[in-house]
């Protein structure tokens, strides 16, 4: 009997009765990690199965994380259990395994760190930084590669993979790249691959001046002729157009029209600018579109008010 004279509900074989004595579920749902009474009581006195690790106070909580952490959090210097036990005992503690990586202890004991997280220019261990001292004689785990300064360890899947991680850039040092068709390839050590437009454009892009050199060899993109003297690319529709933009005016010569033609040059930005302005991809001229339907369905707004007071006055 419950309180109030109310029967206490017999529940069918196979199910359990929740603590509130008013709903039953089915025996497999007890400890999946579900709340399927109202109370979560089908959550409580969970035996935790590997990897977790059972926090001391399991048996009076229901959020199977608090009860269950994983046992990479054994340790780790974060509460997980709500009683801190994940955290009791770690001087005495041997650091575990993770699916398989192995962990290390900070030298004061405290706490487990991946091995791959020593000397990896971060430091995991607040309370001494011992992860990060006397890295220059440290041996990195095998999937990891030391800077040329001894300063760290970084991912072997960072070697050459045209991103600078090392405080000295020796993990792009002696690369060899294959730049896309679209690039041109630097002879520089640490800038590898530039953008096609970006050749002989007047600028050194490759921080040793590779890209500048033999441009009157060098063909221009479609749409574009070359200066008699090679020195730079043109936009095809400035040939003859009262403005000399080629330094040994080529661009003017030979065009075949007589003098009283010539008028008011048009403004119009640098040749280098406008060069790298064609080469961005369409996706930036969809989105110029996109704008400017943006700007008319605005205009059109703004108009529909004064159409809607005209047919109320008519």
């Amino acid at each position: 009997m419950l309180g109030g004279g109310v029967t206490a509900l017999q529940c069918a074989e196979g199910a359990v009765l929740c603590n509130s004595g008013d709903q039953c579920v089915p025996q497999s749902y007890h400890c999946d990690r579900d709340w399927d009474c109202p109370d979560g009581s089908d959550e409580l006195n969970c035996t935790c199965r590997a990897p977790h690790f059972q926090c001391a106070d399991a048996a009076n909580v229901t959020d199977f994380r608090a009860q269950c952490p994983k046992v990479g959090s054994r340790c780790d210097g974060r509460q997980d259990c709500g009683d801190g036990s994940d955290e009791l005992g770690c001087h005495e503690y041997s650091c575990e395994p993770v699916w398989s990586r192995e962990r290390v202890k900070c030298a004061d004991g405290s706490k487990c760190i991946l091995s791959s997280r020593w000397c990896d220019g971060r430091v995991d261990c607040t309370a001494d930084s011992s992860d990060e001292l006397d890295c220059a004689s440290h041996t990195c785990a095998e999937d990891r590669w030391k800077c040329a300064d001894g300063s760290r360890c970084i991912p072997r899947a960072w070697r050459c993979d045209r991103d600078r991680n090392c405080p000295d850039g020796s993990d792009e040092r002696d690369c060899v790249y294959n730049c896309t068709a679209d690039e041109f390839q630097c002879s520089s050590t640490y800038i590898t691959c530039i953008g096609r437009h970006q050749r002989c454009d007047e600028e050194d892009d490759c921080s040793n001046g590779s890209d500048e050199v033999d441009c009157p060899l060098f063909p221009c993109n479609p749409g574009w002729v070359k200066c008699a003297d090679g020195s730079r690319c043109i936009p095809e529709r400035w040939l003859c157009d009262h403005r000399q933009e080629c330094g040994d005016g080529s661009d003017e010569a030979d065009c075949g029209r007589p003098s009283e033609d010539a008028g008011e040059p048009e403004e119009r930005p640098d040749a280098r600018q406008e060069h790298h302005n064609e080469s961005v991809s369409s996706e930036e001229g969809g989105r110029e579109l996109r704008l400017m339907g943006g700007a008319a369905m605005l205009s059109s707004a703004l108009l529909l008010p004064s159409v809607l007071i005209y047919r109320i006055v008519v």
